[in-house]
């Protein structure tokens, strides 16, 4: 193998007579010789070495280098490597403007070491011939082996049982293992802990800063755990000191966790900022606007984690739509937009899974969603004239009409529009909130509303005179539908007024939610209870079975079981014949 000198250092030699003969050269000799100068002796020192290191292999096949054999080795390297950079510098900084080594990395110098030409003996350059095979992750195995094999038994027993375990045992557990107290264990798990950093800090957080500038801001965890693996490489057994520096990158890279996946500190704020977007691009039912939510990354290189990010934010998907919250309202908002048009609750049913009942109460309640006749519902937007029930109705047209509306037209345009029975119609026209005058129809200024006594309509009292009023339970309280009819004088007992509502305290049975007391004079059934199904379902009661509504006091009340009769009696004989005397009256019979 030949090893070319420099043009300079040859012409040196030349001139001086010094290739030809086998006469002994000294330094000084070489030195005084024209144009030669220090670069070309260096040259010439280079070229000899690889020279005789060369032949030394040729001989010596098969042998490991010693570390002084390594180190000739590398010098050479960078001896052979010196004249290109040192051209590549020069070449930087005089066309480029640079001027130190750190400036001269800013521009792309394998375009420069193409140009002048010296990008082959560049190529021809291993890196490890100029790092000597080191490197720092094995500097750091290394160094934790020192720091691990100069530790007490106890001491090494702490770090793998605290700082290597992911489900690490309490400090009084490792305590009883070694027989030392807690704080004992604290005191060791501290001072291990500094020697580790002091050993490795630097170069851990050196190789975590580089491994930062290629890994993904989410990975799966798997994912992550073969990365630091392929880091810190076995080669055999998984000593202390690897599994040592597998956890402390694994800490210095600082991923969090959760559900499988791993992500960085700028993935954990996004994640928290497109939170806090999916609410204000949410609508009333929680569905978000996923096109607007996609806008609100920070940049287009998030586009590929958009999936992740949502699922590590808590967002959900609903029916394939990404919602706030995995909501029974959701659900029937979203299986809707899946239909597509007005459809009727048991449609809607049908796609949720749910019970009619169950969607019939959800839609009521959704801002966003109205009825487009008696049977269907949709989106508020895509419906002309909103179906408000009968009453509501009627009162628009007596609006449009300028306060009174013909009868006839209602009888012909509400069934028409809204699949609604004449019979219905009329019903609704003669309830106490509206007044009927030759064939119009309008607002009652004053209601005519017909009260009869409390006793005529509860069931009984109790000895200390409390009213009660019994009802058999149905399925359908338990769904969230209301007691009706419910008498409107015990809705006044209780202190509601005629088309109004209260809230009404549980006495019985303790922890129940209010109920609410309605009484609107649209209804053609009266006055109504709802929100029954907790006190029902605190009383144990199933359908069928009959139960006692007590009106304790004002806004107060009681659910009693038929089968605790206790001190409940059925209207009591002693005022059997006082009633008989008030229906005698009320109805003339003499």
């Amino acid at each position: 193998m030949s090893f070319p000198l420099r043009a300079r250092t040859m012409n040196g030699l030349a001139r001086a007579g010094l290739l030809t003969g086998r006469d002994s050269v000294t330094v000084g000799t070489l030195l005084q010789s024209p144009r030669f100068g220090r670069r070309s002796l260096i040259d010439l020192m280079c070229v000899t070495e690889a020279a005789r290191l060369n032949e030394q292999a040729g001989t010596d096949k098969g042998k490991t280098l010693s570390q002084d054999d390594r180190s000739i080795d590398t010098e050479y390297a960078w001896g052979r490597a010196i004249r290109p950079l040192a051209s590549v510098l020069a070449a930087v900084s005089e066309f480029r403007g640079a001027t130190t080594l750190a400036s001269a990395l800013e521009h792309d110098l394998l375009e420069i070491t193409e140009l002048i030409g010296v990008r082959e003996p560049l190529q021809s350059i291993q890196i490890t011939e100029l790092t000597a095979g080191k490197s720092f992750t094995t500097t750091v195995v290394q160094r934790l082996e020192t720091v691990t094999s100069s530790l007490p038994s106890s001491w090494r027993h702490v770090v793998e049982a605290r700082l290597l375990r992911s489900d690490a045992p309490t400090l009084e557990i490792v305590g009883g293992e070694l027989g030392v107290t807690r704080e004992r264990v604290r005191q060791i798990q501290k001072k291990a802990t500094k020697r580790i950093r002091e050993a490795v800090g630097l170069e851990i957080s050196t190789i975590a800063s580089l491994l930062n500038t290629t890994l993904p801001p989410i990975a799966k965890a798997c994912e992550l755990k073969r990365t630091i693996e392929r880091t810190f490489p076995t080669g055999g057994e998984e000593c202390l000191a690897l599994r040592l520096a597998r956890q402390l990158l694994e800490e210095e890279l600082a991923y969090s966790r959760r559900g499988g996946f791993c992500f960085n500190n700028e993935a954990r704020r996004i994640i928290h900022d497109l939170r806090s977007a999916a609410t204000s691009v949410a609508d009333d039912v929680g569905l978000i606007d996923e096109p607007k939510l996609r806008g609100c990354l920070p940049a287009q290189d998030w586009e590929p984690f958009f999936q992740q990010l949502v699922d590590l934010s808590g967002i959900q998907r609903v029916r394939g739509r990404l919602a706030l919250r995995n909501s029974g309202k959701a659900h029937v908002k979203a299986a809707v937009l899946e239909i597509g048009r007005a459809a009727t609750k048991e449609e809607i049913a049908a796609r949720t899974g749910m019970t009619t009942a169950k969607v019939g109460a959800h839609l009521s309640v959704i801002p966003s969603i109205a009825r487009a006749d008696k049977y269907r519902w949709g989106v508020a937007e895509w419906i002309d004239d909103i179906y408000e029930g009968i009453p509501a109705e009627i009162v628009q047209r007596i609006e449009e009409d300028g306060g009174a509306t013909s009868l006839e037209r209602l009888l012909e345009e509400l069934p028409r529009l809204f699949g609604v029975s004449e019979t219905s119609v009329r019903m609704y026209a003669r309830t106490p909130y509206f007044v009927i005058h030759n064939g119009y129809v309008s607002v009652a200024s004053e209601p005519q509303i017909a009260l009869r006594k409390l006793d005529d309509v509860i069931d009984g009292r109790t000895d200390e005179g409390v009213p009660f009023w019994t009802f058999g339970v149905e399925r359908r309280y338990f769904d969230g539908y209301s007691i009706s009819p419910f008498p409107a004088e015990l809705a006044r007992e209780l202190g509601c007024a005629p088309n109004g509502s209260i809230a009404a305290q549980v006495v019985h049975p303790p922890g129940a939610t209010e109920i609410s007391v309605n009484w609107p004079l649209t209804s053609t059934t009266g006055a109504n209870v709802g929100r029954v199904a907790d006190a029902l379902l605190r009383l144990d009661v199933k359908t069928g079975d009959r139960v006692r509504l007590l009106v304790v006091g004002r806004s107060r009340v009681e659910f009693r079981p038929t089968a605790a009769r206790g001190s409940m009696v059925e209207r009591p004989s002693a005022v059997a014949s006082d009633i008989l005397e008030r229906m005698k009256n009320r109805r003339q019979v003499f």
